[in-house]
């Protein structure tokens, strides 16, 4: 709980004596004077606009406020000097608006309704319930994410960056992030996915802006899930939420969020367990230590697993099965297309069966998989038929594609981290595995992100 300064007390006894003068003309004049009900936020924002901006409807209310205490006794003057008199009502309320709305919404307003000189509380019961209020838990501002399609049995992990956590939400929780009226949320389903992505900090400044650039913190948790294992992970969608919870009340208006929810509903949830929970730190974690690394466009292996990355992670976003399609052969080329043009269908498809298969068996799946994929792609872009549609390519077919372009760019990323920069040697080596057992098997023990990863941890 923060302790207010000594300059809160005058201060907000101030304003609360002017309102106070407001209440007891109002019962006095039977109703015909300035009704005191949000009367002093509505006066902050009439009087601070010029007459020429106003608009003439407002001209009635103006003159009942220009003849209240309101304005003679310098209402806007009074809220500024309690909201400079303290640093946690700066960063909660920011505005004189604000600050005025906040002792409105708190009490003020509550007290006017129905309001005798009888029932009117004293001066320093209505600050001292304004005061409990006003400073009832610290300021925190928090940032929410909706990872898209992701199922967690977990309640809360914490992640490593400063602030956050993974935690699992209910439609309710999302009505009340997004200013819904409702008890459930109408733009939310749970069916789209129940984990959020939560940033916290307590510092100032404009809140949406905050937000946009939290989001690109929140997209590198959401990238790392994408390379986890499979399943479709999007970013769609964020919310604001503050404490002490009044200032959800002055802060957020209406409906409330940042991006677009998805609705649509993907055939297979990215479950979310234990299982998962040490990979994810352990991946988050080497991913954020070694960014300048990983950012390397001067190796031609990292050149070609970004562009591979990207579009591979664009399919995740895709909604039509067609384009999800697109984005994978195309990744699939620039992971494995020959420099000089010749028969990239094959060689595509050999270079990927041996970068993916332990054996014989597994290294013909992923050849006659990878083959059908490109078939697919090239009658999509010359115009025929949907191969979803003849038949030729499943959505089940989609998703195994998608599994190994997510290990292939896993693979070949490790081999950059180890060092090995040019992409044709790269290249070169899955060619000549093909040749010998002896060579297929350093290049799979090389390129293994797990392995990698624990020879980084050390000994445990």
């Amino acid at each position: 709980m923060p302790t207010p300064s000594p300059d809160v007390l005058p201060a907000l006894r101030q304003v609360v004596e002017i309102w106070k003068d407001v209440v007891e003309r109002f019962v006095q004049a039977d109703g015909r004077t300035l009704d005191p009900e949000s009367a002093m936020s509505v006066a902050v924002t009439l009087l601070d606009q010029q007459q020429q901006q106003r608009s003439s409807e407002y001209d009635e209310l103006v003159a009942e406020i220009e003849a209240s205490p309101l304005a003679a006794r310098d209402i806007r003057t009074a809220l500024a000097r309690l909201l400079q008199s303290d640093s946690h009502l700066q960063l909660t309320c920011g505005t004189t608006w604000r600050m005025a709305s906040a002792l409105e919404k708190l009490r003020l307003d509550s007290l006017s309704r129905n309001v005798t000189l009888s029932t009117l509380p004293n001066t320093d019961d209505i600050v001292t319930e304004l005061m409990a209020r006003l400073f009832e838990t610290d300021y925190r501002r928090c940032a929410f994410f909706h990872v898209y399609n992701v199922a967690m049995s977990e309640k809360e992990i914490v992640l490593p960056m400063p602030e956050a956590h993974l935690l699992r939400l209910t439609e309710a929780d999302a009505a009340q992030l997004v200013n819904e009226p409702t008890q459930s949320s109408r733009l939310h389903r749970e069916s789209t996915g129940n984990a959020f992505i939560r940033i916290v900090d307590s510092g100032a400044g404009d809140d949406w802006v905050w937000l946009t650039e939290r989001w690109k913190d929140a997209y590198n948790v959401v990238r790392i899930l994408r390379f986890l294992k499979s399943g479709t992970v999007d970013l769609d969608w964020a919310g604001l939420h503050f404490f002490p919870s009044w200032v959800n009340e002055v802060r957020k208006y209406g409906i409330s969020l940042l991006g677009r929810p998805r609705w649509d509903v993907q055939a297979q949830r990215f479950d979310f367990g234990v299982a998962e929970h040490e990979r994810l730190i352990r991946y988050l974690t080497f991913y954020l230590g070694h960014l300048d690394e990983i950012d390397d466009t001067r190796s031609h292996v990292r050149k070609a697993t970004m562009i591979a990355g990207n579009y591979f992670e664009s399919h995740h976003a895709r909604t039509s099965i067609e384009d999800k399609l697109i984005d994978l052969v195309i990744s699939l080329e620039a992971l494995f297309s020959p420099a000089r043009e010749g028969e990239f269908r094959f060689r595509i498809s050999l270079r990927g069966a041996l970068l993916l298969g332990n054996d014989a068996d597994s290294r013909r799946r992923v050849f006659q998989l990878m083959k059908r994929a490109y078939d697919a792609r090239s009658s999509l872009v010359h115009g025929d038929e949907s191969p979803f549609e003849t038949g030729r390519f499943s959505e089940q077919d989609l998703a195994a594609l998608a599994s190994e372009v997510r290990v292939a760019i896993l693979r070949l990323l490790t081999l950059h981290m180890r060092g090995y920069r040019n992409r044709d040697d790269a290249l070169a080596w899955i060619d000549d595995a093909a040749f010998s057992a002896e060579r297929h098997r350093q290049f799979l023990d090389e390129s293994d992100f797990e392995k990698y990863l624990a020879e980084q941890d050390g000994p445990r």
